[in-house]
């Protein structure tokens, strides 16, 4: 925390846990609290972004699966907090201020939509990704539109305490979880 150059990335052995390799990566400057979001995208290789308590722009990074080579991109001005990788491969930073980013790994280009921010993000089945909007003002989670980045259905979420987390299971049901104590599971179909 707060370290500047003591980023590593970890890889270990699915079966015993053990470090099969460390990658350091010292480019990264901490202001507090470092990476704070990462997938993996169908290639395998791992993507994540530092936190958007560490200044006015973060570092977007993407490790090979097999060289472990890496790549560094400053992500715009936005506060990253949720990320994701969609089903085409882009990155999905979704900021608590400054609004969302979308990144192009082909182009190696940022979309963004300033007009909305938020916390955990997550695509479904459909190509939507689901959102837990911030700031907590109204408790709700905000469906996008994966290509147009466009807002296309907002689903308010009574007795919701700071939602944050979000994530779809495999029946496409949209589960949201508060700082709180609860968790919400939404029919995107039914917005029950």
């Amino acid at each position: 925390s707060g370290v500047s150059g003591t980023v590593m990335v970890t890889v270990l052995d699915g079966d015993t846990g053990a470090i099969d390799s460390e990658i350091p990566i010292p480019q990264i400057n901490i202001g507090y609290y470092g990476p704070y979001g990462a997938a993996f995208d169908t290639n395998g290789d791992f993507w994540f972004v530092d936190s958007g308590n560490d200044g006015a722009s973060q570092e977007l990074v993407r490790v090979d699966s097999v060289t472990h080579d890496y790549d560094i991109w400053m992500t715009p001005a936005i506060s990253p907090y949720g990320f994701t990788v969609d089903t085409l491969g882009r990155p999905w930073i979704a900021g608590y201020a400054g609004g969302i980013a979308r990144f192009d790994p082909v182009t190696e280009t940022f979309d963004v939509n300033n007009t909305i921010t938020g916390l955990g993000i997550q695509e479904d089945a459909n190509g939507i990704m689901w959102m837990a909007h911030y700031p907590w003002d109204i408790e709700r989670v905000i469906a996008i539109d994966r290509d147009s980045m466009a807002i296309i259905d907002e689903i308010n979420l009574p007795g919701a305490s700071l939602a944050k987390g979000v994530s779809i299971d495999f029946y496409g049901y949209v589960w949201v979880v508060d700082q709180g104590t609860s968790a919400f599971r939404i029919d995107p179909a039914t917005k029950t």
